[in-house]
Order: structure tokens, then C-alpha cells, then sequence
């Protein structure tokens, strides 16, 4: 995603840099050269044939993200309805056309109104990009990895009785409710958030095997809530990781969920 944004951005500088080219060739009181004239097209037609590309680039990684990411889907497809409703391609067009009769003043014109308009496009860009979770697949397996920690210490702290074993409970019930809000912040998913608001106050009274029965419903919720996340990223990446470094997602679900069963026995 932030690769589209840099794309646009990269795309409005070249273009910019040939309408600052346009506006010397304006300058310029002798006659500019049929040569000079011919590289300045050939340069606006490859911005242009990028820029058709690009548009088509966003189409298809819409289509990718329908599935895992439909809301940042939405915000390519109407990426794309921007790039044709500010007539972004028609504007490189005219700036062809005026570059052909030597109407340098013209050509300026169009091509920066062109570049503007993918300067907006990419800050759009950058806004969907960052919907995007801010975690990788490694970090997702870790943080699976710390809340099965947590339920296995859980689990053996619901054995214990008295006073002793209550405030350990409520020890890990703060290390929980504060690993699940820094995961809510990190992949954005109000889940997480209202899990961690589920866990934030103290016990009152609870029995150990009470409270650690809450807290391990919480931290499966966390976990199914994870490995989704890691499915969608593994579907998004699956060209990245190879298959020792990521067990197949449906297999990482049911270990999942045979983990958190055991633990809750």
C-alpha cells in the first residue's frame, strides 16, 4: 500500500519536473529545436503510460484486497474513480497535444495541474496505507506466542488458593488487559480494545479458578482475533513466506483453538 503512495508521489515530481521544463522552453527566445521538442513529448508520453498503469496497478490491488482488506479496497477503487473524475490522463493528454504545436505555456499548464492532482492522490494514498495493520507476520506469531504464555500461567495460577494466589491472578489479569490494548493500537481493531476494557478492572472477590476462567475467554478471543489478522496478512504476503516459516493458517487456527481448550480444562 505505502508502495502506491510513493509510486504517485514519484509520478507527480517527474511530472512536475517536465512542466518546469515546458515553462523554460516558454522562457527561451529562440527557436526551441525539433529535437528538444520530440524529447519533451516522449517524456510526457511515458508519464502518461505510467499513469495508465499505475491506474491499473490500483484496480488490481483493490481486486487483491477485496477479501482480507475491504474497507482499503474501497479507498483504491475510489482512488481510482479520482484519478478519472479529476481527469488526471486527460490533462497528460492536452499537455501531448500542446507540446506538439510548441504550445509550451499550454503544456505547462496541464502538466502541472497533472502533477498537483497526483500529489493529492498519493496523500490519499498515504491515509489507506496506514488502515493497514503495523504489524508483520513475525510480530503476529510472537504476540500469539506471549498470549499462550499468558493462558498457560493462567491456567496454573487457577490451581492455587488464598491470598497469595488471588494477587498473582490479578497480576497477570494487568499484564493481559495492558499487552491486549498495545495489540488493539497496533493492528487497529476496536476487538482487541474492548477485550482489554473487559479485563480492566481488578478482581472483586473472584476465586482464582473463577477469575482465570474470565481471563482465559478473553485471551482465546485475543488469539482467534490474532490469527485472523495472520490469516489475512499470510494471503496478502504469501509470496514473501515460505512454507517452514508459516504453518498453513487453517492448521495454525486449530492449534489455536486446541491450545486454549487444554488450557481451559
Amino acid at each position: 500500500m505505502q508502495l502506491l503512495a510513493e509510486q504517485a508521489r514519484d509520478l507527480s515530481k517527474r511530472q512536475m519536473d517536465a512542466a518546469d521544463k515546458s515553462g523554460e522552453f516558454k522562457k527561451q527566445e529562440t527557436p526551441i529545436s525539433q529535437q528538444d521538442t520530440k524529447q519533451a513529448r516522449q517524456q510526457q508520453q511515458d508519464l502518461k503510460d505510467q499513469a495508465e498503469q499505475f491506474r491499473q496497478s490500483l484496480q488490481e490491488t483493490a481486486e487483491q484486497l477485496d477479501e482480507t482488506y475491504p474497507d482499503i479496497a474501497k479507498d483504491l477503487r475510489d482512488a481510482v474513480k479520482n484519478m478519472d473524475d479529476r481527469k488526471i490522463l486527460a490533462a497528460q493528454q492536452r499537455a501531448l497535444n500542446a507540446l506538439l504545436y510548441k504550445r509550451f505555456d499550454r503544456a505547462e499548464k496541464e502538466q502541472t495541474d497533472a502533477s498537483n492532482l497526483l500529489a493529492a492522490l498519493a496523500m490519499e494514498l498515504d491515509a489507506a496505507a496506514g488502515k493497514m495493520p503495523n504489524m508483520t507476520a513475525q510480530e503476529l506469531r510472537e504476540a500469539l506466542q506471549k498470549l499462550q504464555q499468558q493462558a498457560r500461567q493462567t491456567a496454573q495460577n487457577m490451581e492455587g488458593e488464598g491470598q497469595q494466589a488471588s494477587e498473582r491472578m490479578e497480576q497477570l489479569r494487568q499484564q493481559a488487559e495492558q499487552n491486549l490494548q498495545k495489540l488493539g493500537e497496533k493492528l487497529k481493531d476496536n476487538r482487541l480494545n474492548e477485550l482489554s476494557d473487559n479485563m480492566s478492572l481488578p478482581f472483586n472477590g473472584e476465586s482464582p479458578s473463577e477469575a482465570g476462567q474470565f481471563m482465559l475467554r478473553n485471551l482465546q478471543q485475543a488469539a482467534e482475533i490474532l490469527t485472523e489478522h495472520l490469516q489475512r496478512l499470510t494471503m496478502e504476503k504469501k509470496r514473501e513466506l515460505s512454507r517452514s516459516q508459516l504453518a498453513p493458517p487453517l492448521k495454525y487456527r486449530r492449534l489455536v483453538e486446541d491450545y486454549f481448550k487444554q488450557m481451559s480444562k
